[in-house]
């Protein structure tokens, strides 16, 4: 079983700040240019499938409608605690009150 998780975006080496504004479509572009390079029947390489795999779930997490919602909150959560946004704007992005008892993470 695979541990550990890879950040799509750096995957497809997409900026977060750029992720914001792309649309689905731009993300396949940006996926298909990378298979290319990296698709088993083009690369010799003896992990070119894994790596191939890899690439394929990244752009699946960020396109699919039903793992978008989940990579885009999180993508959102990162890049505007990377901007130095208060807690309270980012808890208030979410619909959350900051104060109250009933937050799950």
């Amino acid at each position: 079983m695979n541990c550990f998780a890879l950040n799509p975006l750096e995957v497809l080496e997409i900026p977060p700040s750029r992720y914001l504004q792309l649309t689905p479509k731009d993300v396949k572009i940006i996926y298909r240019k990378k298979s290319l390079l990296l698709h088993p029947d083009k690369c010799k390489h003896p992990r070119a499938q894994e790596a191939f795999d890899v690439l394929k779930k990244a752009e699946t997490s960020l396109t699919d409608e039903k793992q978008k919602g989940k990579s885009n909150r999180i993508i959102i959560l990162f890049h505007a605690l990377s901007h130095s946004l208060s807690l309270s704007t980012v808890f208030l992005f979410f619909g959350l009150d900051l104060f109250s008892t009933n937050i799950h993470v």
